[in-house]
């Protein structure tokens, strides 16, 4: 891979490319000057007010202009000579049979092609206890959740390549799907791995204080339940890709918030050393932690791109983005407090139940909402004893990854409904229940 300036990048033809390569003429990339790709950084900042410095003092934001103009960099502005698309799972547990691409007349991949050249993506922990199964690049003999990767399709156009996965028929046969905690937590359950017993990633329990004592104080015992739903990220932009080989190694650009994760699990997936990788994150059009993650569809692009020595990029459809894009959430907590007659709290404890899917995602396992969540729900109020239990559980769903207040969001609605139930039960007024538990600036600092 060829040193390059510091101010300098390498990208792929833009639009004003496309007529060449329509014509056959597939360049490979072209210099383009830190100047050239971010104008308004050199050209349209004015810090003449920041003569003291910029330390508490408000700053103009100088990348708005060249958004607003139009003059964005998204992954699907970038030009390739062949695109891909994927056939995905329609059913959320089955035995894959076989694959039947005979009528597609493209090139198609299946997980008996990458075998032995592309490995799984593997998750890493260091929590004791935890395990997370690695992820097959494409599906083997097992599909467990509704939209994965089965087969990759290539051809000239995304159009084409949309139109040969339906004529590509993925013989299935359906199995048992957990997708509900009870379903999932219940003897005699189908497993969603064969080597996760009970269907549970991780088992937590941490306890702070004396618990029992707190509830033997209580004058009241408040008891409820919160549950949240499942969400996906769904930004303006979805998921992009585009792969284009670099000598013996390759370069990728990738709609991604964490391009040196991104990076090191291509290297080795593929077995390259890690400076044959050079991962790009272009301008992205949101990730709000959807993109926090590296996914399968990154790595097979790598793989296809060198495989085919040719440029080749996909661009997730927003029904590819709802099925098989990280979700988050999907949680359910049991709670119980002792309580004061004046709204005090005691004591309080939790059993937080979150629905992982049907794999922890790359680089966090199945650990972000379930330790996230437990350790937060005490969060702004004064409790110090506390103990909670926290189950990762595995599901026929798409696995679920970061999203905005990674864990926070399913906690403030465990303590702020128990406020409410303690006003509620006590005929106390909400903002005094609140006031009597948050922590006070002589407490400051506190450890929670």
């Amino acid at each position: 891979m060829a040193m390059l300036d510091r101010d300098v990048d390498v990208e792929p033809l833009l639009g004003e490319d496309r007529e060449d390569m329509a014509a056959g003429q597939h360049k490979v990339g072209r210099l383009v000057t830190a100047r050239d790709r971010h104008p308004v950084c050199v050209d349209d900042g004015d810090f003449s007010d920041m003569a003291e410095g910029p330390i508490g003092r408000s700053l103009k934001r100088v990348e708005d202009p060249r958004l607003l103009r139009g003059q964005g960099r998204f992954v699907d502005d970038l030009a390739a000579p062949l695109h891909v698309a994927f056939v995905r799972s329609p059913v959320a547990s089955g035995r894959l049979r076989s694959i039947d691409a005979a009528a597609s007349r493209v090139t198609v991949f299946t997980a008996a092609d990458i075998e032995g050249s592309c490995l799984p993506l593997a998750v890493h922990l260091t929590t004791p206890g935890a395990v997370s199964p690695a992820r097959p690049i494409l599906a083997i003999d097992r599909v467990r959740f509704v939209g994965e990767m089965i087969a990759a399709v290539v051809a000239e156009n995304r159009y084409a390549a949309a139109d040969a996965v339906e004529l590509i028929q993925p013989e299935i046969d359906p199995l048992p799907a957990v997708v509900g905690f009870e379903d999932a937590m219940s003897g005699g359950a189908p497993l969603v791995h064969e080597v996760v017993t009970g269907n549970l990633y991780f088992t937590g329990r941490r306890r702070y204080g004396n618990v029992e004592a707190a509830f033997g104080r209580a004058d009241v015992v408040i008891e409820g339940q919160v549950t949240h739903p499942r969400v996906a990220a769904a930004p303006i932009e979805t998921r992009g890709v585009m792969a284009q080989p670099d000598g013996d190694g390759v370069i990728v650009w990738t709609s991604t918030q964490m391009p040196h994760l991104v990076a090191d699990a291509i290297a080795e997936c593929l077995g390259l050393d890690r400076s044959r990788v050079r991962v790009v994150a272009a301008d992205v059009g949101g990730g709000f932690g959807g993109k926090a993650q590296v996914y399968p569809e990154e790595i097979l692009l790598a793989w296809i791109a060198r495989r085919m020595n040719a440029s080749v990029k996909w661009v997730e459809t927003r029904s590819e983005h709802m099925q098989a894009a990280g979700h988050a959430r999907d949680q359910r907590v049991e709670f119980s407090a002792a309580v004061r007659k004046d709204g005090r709290v005691l004591g309080l404890r939790a059993k937080v139940l979150s629905s992982i899917g049907a794999y922890g995602i790359r680089p966090f396992g199945p650990l972000l909402d379930p330790l996230g969540t437990a350790g937060l729900i005490p969060g702004p109020y004064d409790i110090r004893d506390y103990e909670y239990e926290t189950y990762a559980v595995a599901t026929n769903k798409s696995p679920e990854g970061p999203y905005r207040g990674v864990g926070m969001v399913t906690a403030v609605l465990v303590h702020e409904r128990l406020m409410d139930l303690i006003a509620s039960r006590l005929s106390l007024d909400p903002a005094d229940v609140r006031r009597v538990n948050f922590v006070k600036a002589a407490q400051m600092p506190y450890m929670s």
